[in-house]
Formats: structure tokens, C-alpha cells, sequence
């Protein structure tokens, strides 16, 4: 009995002692105890520098940080904000003004040329292919609008590599040919844009004009440029016709004396038929509405 009481009161005497250093440790200054736990033990392994970063690193984010994705990281495609204006003389004046107008409101970047009396039909005249590669168009190319056709009904200048063994240079308006080859230009210079990254390719199909002759000069010429852009991965044809019945409105004329360029009435006018019936900037695909509040050009529904 005597050994067990004697048993008791040990175990007793080590309770007490291990309560008394547990107080002594909890009271130290938290600076000593930082300091004595960041002490090596004696028989432990030294770290190197690189063990040692990689254990500093682990402490940092945790034993449960997941391991890096090698997905890259979701990010949206550059905005396209430039537009390019380009064709004959009715861009240089009225129409291509309009046009330019409207585009810089909405926020677009616009370059602008028109070429006096260029067309498709003589090269030798004006080659509209070299005046289209100093054109800006390039990935960041939001639309090229393009007007062209109202001085090419007429012999077509053929160049070298157009011509047969004959080596005639003309082919006359009346020939079988020169549907084909007035296509084959027209669908070269559309593709050349699309080639060189533009989003899309605007054809404006040339305006309704007075003179009866002249008129059905454009009717072929507007059905072969359709065809062409057709066989354009970025073009679209876009019809501007609408006037041919009256060329007049509220007493301003949309046609100037020669009876084909357009007034600025008429430009206006021509440009928001374009508009309503295309809907060219506000739901093509791959052109960004840069509208404020997504608002239709003046003329689009809404």
C-alpha cells in the first residue's frame, strides 16, 4: 500500500513540473521564442540555397497551392479601328466626303483617295492596282469601301499578259471577252485587299445616272462586279440604285450636270440607302460597333 501512495506522489511531482514549464515557456518574450525556434537542430541536414528557396516558397503559398497552368491566359483580339475610302472620282468629291464623315464619327481611323477618271478598263490611264498598294490595309483594316465602274464602260486597255497571239492591246465594249476579263480585274483587286488582312470589303455598286445610254453601260458593269466580289472571301456587293425614277428631291438636284456625280443631297442620300440596306457597320461580322450605346448610324433600324 506504502508503494503505491509512494507511486502516486511521483507522478504527481512530474505533473506539476511539466505544468510549471509549460507557464515558463508561454511567458517568454515572443522574440526568444522566434529566436529559439529558428535554430537549426544540431543533427539536422544543412540546406542548400536552392532547397532552402524552394522550402521558403513552399511556406509561402502553402502545402495545398496548386500547381501552375500551362493554359494560356483568355485574351480578346486588338479592335480593329481603321477604314479605308477608295475608288474614283465621286470618293475624291461628294460621296467619299459623306462617307468619311460618318465613319471618323463613329471612331474610325480614315484614309481617303479617289482618282480622277480611274476605273478597271484602262490601266495604261490610271492602274488603280499600284494606287491601291499605297493604300494603309492591313490586319488592323476594319472595311475598305470601294467605288468604282462609272468611267469603264468603254474598250478595255489590255495588258501584256491579257493579250492573245494577235498582241492587240484593245478589246472593244461590243467584244464577247470583256465581261471576262473586266471580271477577272475586278476579282483580283477585291482578293488583293482581302489578301493583305482587311476584316471586309465594301463594293459600292455605281450609282443610277441619267443618261439612258450610260445607264445601261452600268447595269452590265454593276452585274459584273457583283459577280467578282462574290468570289471574295471579304467582299460584299452593296446596291446604291434608288433614284433612277426621280433625280431631284425637294427641289435639289442629287445629280450634277453631267448627270452622274453626285450632289452632296444625293451623296447623303445614296449613303443612307447603303446603309438601311446593308447594315454595313452595324451587324457585319467581325466589325466592332464603336457607336455610343450601340446606338444605328442615322437611317439603320433600330
Amino acid at each position: 500500500m506504502r508503494r503505491l501512495e509512494w507511486i502516486f506522489t511521483c507522478l504527481c511531482l512530474l505533473a506539476c513540473s511539466a505544468c510549471r514549464g509549460a507557464a515558463e515557456q508561454h511567458a517568454r518574450p515572443a522574440s526568444e521564442v522566434a529566436a529559439a525556434t529558428a535554430q537549426p537542430r544540431r543533427d539536422a541536414p544543412a540546406l542548400s540555397r536552392t532547397d532552402a528557396g524552394s522550402e521558403i516558397a513552399a511556406r509561402a503559398v502553402g502545402p495545398s497551392a496548386p500547381e501552375p497552368s500551362d493554359a494560356p491566359e483568355p485574351s480578346d483580339a486588338p479592335e480593329r479601328r481603321e477604314a479605308v475610302v477608295f475608288g474614283s472620282s465621286s470618293v475624291k468629291s461628294s460621296l467619299g466626303r459623306v462617307i468619311e464623315a460618318d465613319l471618323e464619327r463613329w471612331g474610325f481611323d480614315v484614309t481617303r483617295r479617289g482618282v480622277v477618271s480611274a476605273g478597271l478598263a484602262r490601266p495604261d490611264f490610271c492602274d488603280l492596282r499600284e494606287v491601291l498598294n499605297t493604300m494603309p490595309i492591313g490586319e488592323e483594316t476594319a472595311a475598305v469601301f470601294v467605288y468604282v465602274g462609272m468611267n469603264d464602260g468603254q474598250a478595255i486597255w489590255l495588258r501584256p499578259s491579257e493579250r492573245d497571239e494577235s498582241g492587240e492591246r484593245w478589246l472593244a465594249w461590243q467584244d464577247p471577252r470583256w465581261s471576262e476579263v473586266y471580271t477577272r480585274r475586278a476579282r483580283r483587286l477585291f482578293r488583293s485587299i482581302c489578301e493583305r488582312g482587311a476584316e471586309r470589303t465594301i463594293v459600292l455598286l455605281p450609282v443610277a445616272v441619267e443618261q439612258g445610254s450610260l445607264e445601261r453601260k452600268m447595269q452590265r458593269i454593276r452585274k459584273l462586279q457583283r459577280r467578282a466580289a462574290r468570289d471574295a472571301s471579304c467582299a460584299t456587293p452593296v446596291s446604291t440604285l434608288g433614284d433612277r425614277e426621280a433625280f431631284a428631291r425637294d427641289a435639289k438636284r442629287l445629280r450634277l450636270r453631267d448627270g452622274f456625280h453626285l450632289t452632296t443631297t444625293g451623296a447623303e442620300l445614296v449613303w443612307r440607302r447603303v446603309q438601311e440596306r446593308a447594315n454595313l457597320l452595324l451587324r457585319a461580322p467581325g466589325l466592332r460597333d464603336s457607336r455610343p450605346n450601340n446606338a444605328p448610324p442615322p437611317g439603320l433600324p433600330r
